[in-house]
């Protein structure tokens, strides 16, 4: 079995060489840690939910959602990611409701019979967390795009994205790669590297943090949305609740 690692969550173009440049920087650490078979670069091509998280999986990001859910039980969290971002406190982030610049909506209610655009059924931030916002009404990477849209509200607050390896990754090389990932995240020698991700810390967040992801499913539900409704599979848009 060969070891795989991945960054698929942040997988844009302009975004690759500064993840190739962490895995480099954290490749390095591991290796120094003594760590063998270590991959040489990042399997790009992984997308953000695969079908399952497998034993060969040695270093990778995935949604905090999932990891309660379609993952429970097949990965191991590792740190999270404390970014300089929009929406962004400490570890915990959440999503923003964009509508395109000239929209004359000022709030959520404003938008219904709209179409909301679905990146995954089994994402946090683009379907659980704005289920639960939707649920009480029924910048430096593209710039250009950024300016035909703005922000018309944000989703409650979540744990962010954290780092995993597989539970089949035995217990010691676990921590191998948490130290590695407290060094990345502490050494000023890596600041620039950091700086690239927006990352500013890595920090531990409780499994319970990760669990509360599952009252917003249940809140939502609580509420009459326990799903957003009309999905279509191949455009990923559903049309907007009627609201009170």
């Amino acid at each position: 079995m060969t070891p795989t690692a991945s960054l698929p969550m942040y997988n844009l173009p302009e975004m690759r060489p500064v993840n190739a440049q962490f895995w480099e920087v954290l490749r390095g650490l591991l290796m120094e840690a003594g760590l063998d078979e270590v991959p040489e670069t990042l399997h790009f091509d992984q997308v953000p939910v695969p079908e399952r998280i497998g034993p060969e999986m040695l270093f990778s990001q995935v949604c905090g959602y999932p990891l309660e859910t379609i993952f429970s039980g097949q990965a191991v969290r590792l740190g999270t990611p404390c970014y300089d971002g929009p929406g962004c406190d400490g570890p915990s982030h959440c999503g923003l409701f964009v509508v395109p610049a000239g929209s004359s909506a000022g709030q959520l209610r404003d938008l219904r019979g709209g179409k909301f655009l679905v990146n995954h059924r089994h994402s946090n931030s683009g379907m659980n967390l704005p289920r639960r916002a939707l649920a009480e009404v029924a910048d430096v990477v593209r710039p250009e795009a950024a300016r035909q849209v703005r922000v018309l509200a944000r989703t409650p607050p979540s744990p962010a994205i954290p780092f995993v390896t597989s539970t089949a990754t035995p217990a010691a090389t676990a921590e191998v790669l948490r130290a590695a990932l407290r060094e990345f995240a502490h050494n000023p020698r890596y600041a620039k590297a950091r700086r690239g991700l927006m990352v500013t810390d890595i920090v531990d967040v409780p499994a319970a943090a990760y669990r509360g992801l599952l009252d917003y499913q249940r809140e939502a539900a609580e509420l009459g949305y326990p799903a957003l409704a009309r999905q279509r599979r191949k455009s990923r848009w559903t049309q907007m609740p009627r609201l009170r």
